[in-house]
């Protein structure tokens, strides 16, 4: 996803209000000799049983035990085959673990097979070529692991490098770097895998909140334990809801543009105005935006109902949280800001029942 607007397709490659992307394939060429020092041992291993909420893996493809972040105890945001994820309430930081199946090379929208673990690091700051950064870099020892720790910056969006937590995305919809965000990352070889755990802040963050925040994420990693139980597999799909169907909403960019919900002017743009269609189905949901503009855009993603409250998980681990309330034909969406994040042009009118 293309983390640097708003924009509003379920999945697809809009629908922005916080994540991040990366670069690609940066040739051996360009790679630095990698020369990195090792932590301490109080620092690096992980012998102790940590305090407070723990998390087991269920579905993740690298099981997993790991304490959760204080600020969003126990179970992820979402949990997916190659991604799990913790978003704070607010949306200023989130940890996330993914094993990559795909990754893109810069400016290219076609995937190709991930590095192996021998050689993902060397990939990974081989995108020093192409406007990343990297700080701070580190041994460490994560679950037994010999792995590497490191802060990662950009000076301009690397969409698609980093990885892709599923095949057939578009690389705004996988995860790179972005020029507002910073990553303080772990590259965790496991068997044939690349495991990536990353803690993800504005780059504008105070130093002392970002030092704090960074303390912390450590210790996540000083708790992560791999486990070798079986992986469960995924769900089958949901129960009919009363959102089944499809619904649609028409509203011209000058309606979206006064509508006292914008929650800032980066909603405003083409991909979020015109006939929005949203038709679901039994924990599946398809969203198309068309408008004379860019046509058409369409993308999918998963969804949940519990009472009045919709969840929306879109493939990049971003999760929207709405109220909803069906009357007769009509659906009316609502931000609830105790919930989580809602974005503008789903409530801007309500959807009408196409079927």
């Amino acid at each position: 996803m293309n983390r640097s607007g708003r924009s509003i397709l379920i999945g697809a490659t809009t629908f922005v209000v916080a994540a991040l992307s990366l670069p690609a394939c940066g040739g051996s060429s360009n790679t630095p000799e990698l020369s990195v020092p090792t932590k301490s041992a109080s620092v690096a291993s992980a012998a102790a049983k940590p305090a407070g909420p723990t998390y087991s893996s269920k579905r993740f493809v690298v099981p997993v035990d790991t304490a959760t972040p204080t600020w969003k105890p126990g179970p992820p945001t979402q949990e997916q085959s190659n991604f799990v994820a913790w978003v704070a309430p607010d949306d200023s930081q989130a940890i996330r673990f993914m094993v990559p199946i795909t990754v893109f090379k810069p400016g290219t929208t076609t995937e190709v097979p991930v590095p192996d673990p021998a050689s993902y690091l060397s990939y990974l700051m081989g995108q020093s070529a192409k406007g990343a950064h990297f700080a701070d870099v580190t041994k460490i020892t994560v679950g037994g692991q010999p792995s590497t720790e490191l802060t990662a910056t950009t000076d301009q969006s690397l969409n698609g490098s980093l990885g892709c937590q599923k095949q057939g995305l578009a690389p705004s919809d996988c995860y790179g770097l972005q020029p507002d965000l910073s990553l303080r990352m772990a590259v965790i070889p496991r068997g044939s895998r690349t495991l990536l755990v990353w803690l993800r802040t504005g780059i504008n963050l105070a130093e002392a909140t970002r030092v704090n925040n960074v303390k912390a994420f450590d210790a996540i990693l000083t708790s992560i334990r791999f486990s070798d139980r079986a992986v469960e597999a995924t769900p089958e799909a949901v129960r009919k809801t009363a959102l089944d169907g499809t619904w649609q909403a028409k509203f011209t960019k000058k309606e979206l543009a006064a509508s006292p919900l914008l929650m800032d002017s980066d909603e405003v743009n083409d991909d979020n105005w015109g006939t929005l269609t949203l038709s679901f189905n039994r924990g599946s949901v398809t969203s198309m935006i068309t408008n004379p503009t860019i046509g058409s855009h369409k993308g999918t993603s998963t969804y949940t109902v519990a009472g009045n409250v919709l969840t929306l998980n879109q493939d990049n681990g971003e999760t929207f949280v709405l109220r909803w309330k069906v009357n007769g034909d009509e659906l009316a969406l609502k931000r609830d800001e105790a919930l989580g994040v809602g974005p503008t042009p789903l409530l801007v009118k309500p959807f009408i029942r196409q079927q």
